[in-house]
């Protein structure tokens, strides 16, 4: 294999449809590792055999299919084994479908109108963008001294938008592969309470289109147009933030939706994660009068035992996208690391506290 048969993680990402952060998550589970990685520069580089294998990550992912059984499928080597898999996951979910038609039906009986959707196939879908921006809306509040907490960055490139957001205790980003785009790479910071106030609009476009416009961020559907204000402020590089953290040393993968009802069930103020050295020992724990509860998990590197505020560890968790989040460590007075990931990704940086 020579140099000119490696593609670079934007090309490789282009190529089967997902972004270069989602490939990093994958190939930091294990699941969809580069060909080569340089020693002196951390690049990763991705062969042309292996976009088979990408792409169909991506379409099991797109499907809700968790990490554990998309491994089953891919280590299968029968294809009939592997599509046994695949239609086991379908008969859940159609299971699902079944519950949430009959939840939805009684739901529109009780609007007074039904939501209008476009038809025009333009940049990405409205209801994938809604449900983007609530997951970084929660990063932001009102402080009169520093106005870009509430604010959402939206950076606008080639195949994908990002959408940042912080409160000082925590820094979410999510990442959406796009359908496509003309023009330069752009960025702005959106007013989070006009964000808001659209979220509604949004919701009910089959596709949007964003451009920047003189002051405002414009979403552009077939039914219209939305003009959100921006902000005159400088946001802060949230890639250099990010790397300016030491590296990981400990990674818990566990299910999102398990870990959130586990968090949800204290009365405690503050949580305890300990995260063991090896195997699934994981265990979340509250008050002394509350009994600590042990949570299935992934774990790899030393162990590791931190604090969280539940105001700032809830939200990190319930907004996962995907059916597992990964939990990276520096130690134990750095920030923990939320990670997930479907076609993009969802990155939440959360700080820890010291309970006396």
């Amino acid at each position: 294999m020579t140099n000119d048969d490696l593609l670079t993680i934007s090309v490789f990402a282009r190529a089967c449809g997902l972004t270069a952060s989602a490939l990093r998550f994958y190939a930091d589970s294990g699941l969809l590792e580069p060909a080569f990685v340089d020693d002196a520069t951390g690049y990763r580089y991705y062969t042309q055999e292996q976009l088979d294998g990408a792409v169909l990550v991506r379409r099991l992912r797109e499907m809700g299919m968790p990490l554990s059984r998309l491994r089953d499928v891919i280590d299968s080597g029968d294809p009939r084994s592997a599509a046994d898999l695949i239609d086991d996951h379908l008969a859940e979910l159609a299971a699902r479908v079944r519950s949430a038609t009959e939840i939805a039906e009684v739901a529109k009986e009780s609007l007074s109108a039904p939501a209008r959707a476009a038809t025009v196939h333009v940049d990405l879908s409205g209801i994938r963008l809604a449900a983007a921006l609530e997951q970084v809306l929660t990063a932001t509040i009102v402080d009169a001294e520093f106005p870009l907490l509430n604010g959402v960055h939206v950076v606008v490139g080639a195949g994908a938008i990002t959408l940042v957001a912080t409160d000082r205790l925590r820094l979410t980003t999510r990442t959406l592969a796009t359908n496509g785009g003309t023009g330069d790479t752009w960025s702005a910071t959106i007013d989070a309470d006009e964000l808001r106030s659209t979220l509604s609009w949004v919701r009910r476009q089959h596709q949007v289109s964003l451009t920047d416009g003189d002051g405002t961020v414009e979403i552009t559907s077939e039914a219209g147009v939305r003009r959100c204000r921006t902000l005159d402020v400088g946001f802060p590089d949230h890639e250099e933030m990010l790397r300016s953290l030491p590296p990981s040393v400990t990674r818990a993968v566990v299910s999102a939706g398990r870990l959130l009802d586990v968090v949800e069930q204290f009365r405690s103020r503050y949580l305890r994660l300990e995260i063991g050295s090896s195997g699934d020992d994981f265990v979340v724990s509250g008050g002394a009068d509350e009994p600590a509860v042990a949570v299935a998990a992934s774990v790899s590197g030393p162990a590791i035992g931190l604090d969280f505020d539940v105001v700032t560890l809830h939200p990190a968790l319930g907004g996962a996208i995907g059916p597992e989040v990964m939990l990276e460590f520096s130690g134990p007075e750095y920030p923990m690391i939320v990670r997930s990931a479907d076609s993009g990704d969802l990155t939440t940086v959360a700080m820890p506290v010291r309970v006396s």
